[in-house]
């Protein structure tokens, strides 16, 4: 790596105006000098291109381009596409930097061979007073029972090499989960990822965001499967399926459990039970070292409930009631 190399910062773009500004102020004030800050506007409808335009003038360093609405993924396309840094930096249009953050980041990979390095974030909560109410988020490891454990392949908060877009496939009108599709592309791509404890990034929560919005769980669980089955069409077409399997079936379990648990009136109870046991018996492997619960696989892989009710009167927390039922069901199967 060269002593101070180039680093791209891209920001897709979408009716940010009431943020943009802290977002854009955060990169053009680094105390890191050599960046470029590549702005995509998404077809926004507000000022936000007026300000991105007010910055190109006053800061070279500041790209801008504009694309009819097309969404996230297809932004950070259009911004990968024209970014010359060695080093990329993601930021959403309504978060920022803190002001060291690049010099901290170069400083930690500098003469090291990491090309992605997992950022903290610190998350800033908006109540009612506006104030902001300060969260550090720690850097998460999906555990099983068997205490194997995988990174968090979904965190976009990420410092990367430009070099890991290679062979990543952007996902067109994916509302909900493209930063989770292109986070993983990114992920399984890296050769020496590392994890560190610098909190560099500002994480806004507001109330109607894309990331907090209220969801529609039909909706939501049919892109979640389109960028699952993205994640999988790249793995498998970059060689890499059968090393990174585990994790990507154990996003896959932990989602459609998420989804059977967090069900509304749209995405009815039982669709959801049978979303996930189809799920998991669209696997050929015995995957049952990914649950938490070691019966939950059997449950899922091999009972024939005649209604999904009885599926939710099995014991959760009392391991005992538990126990004694998948005992009876076992039996069941044998007779």
């Amino acid at each position: 790596m060269t002593t101070n190399p180039l680093v791209s910062i891209l920001i897709p773009v979408y009716n940010a105006e009431k943020y943009l500004e802290q977002c854009l102020d955060s990169c053009i004030n680094q105390t890191y000098k050599n960046i470029e800050v590549i702005c995509v506007n998404d077809g926004s409808t507000d000022n936000s291109l007026d300000i991105l335009n007010k910055y190109k003038a006053n800061d070279n360093r500041v790209k801008v381009f504009s694309q009819e609405n097309s969404g996230i993924a297809k932004a950070y396309e259009k911004a990968v596409k024209e970014a010359q840094g060695e080093w990329i930096y993601l930021l959403d249009n309504d978060d920022w930097l803190n002001l060291k953050a690049i010099e901290k980041l170069i400083k930690f990979v500098r003469n090291k061979n990491y090309d992605l390095v997992y950022c903290k974030k610190i998350t800033e909560f908006i109540d009612d007073t506006k104030q902001y109410k300060k969260r550090r988020i720690k850097v998460y490891k999906y555990k099983t029972l068997t205490h194997k454990k995988f990174n968090n392949y979904m965190m976009p908060y990420k410092f990367f090499k430009k070099s890991l877009y290679k062979n990543v496939i952007f996902p067109e009108k994916m509302c909900d989960y493209q930063d989770s599709c292109l986070s993983w592309q990114i992920s399984c791509n890296a050769k020496q990822p590392i994890e560190t404890n610098l909190n560099v990034y500002y994480y806004r929560v507001r109330q109607n965001s894309v990331s907090h919005k209220e969801k529609q769980w039909a909706i939501h669980y049919k892109t979640y499967m389109k960028a699952w089955n993205t994640v999988k069409e790249f793995l498998i077409k970059s060689d890499m399926w059968e090393t990174k399997k585990w994790p990507v079936y154990y996003w896959g379990i932990c989602q459609h459990r998420h989804f059977y648990k967090n069900h509304r009136a749209e995405l009815p109870a039982e669709i959801a039970f049978n979303n996930f046991k189809n799920f998991i018996n669209s696997i050929d492997d015995d995957i049952k070292f990914l649950f938490h619960h070691k019966d939950e696989y059997f449950i899922l892989k091999y009972l024939d409930f005649e209604s999904w009710q009885e599926y939710h009167k099995i014991p959760s927390y009392n391991i005992i009631k538990r126990k004694l039922f998948i005992k009876q069901k076992r039996r069941e199967l044998e007779l």
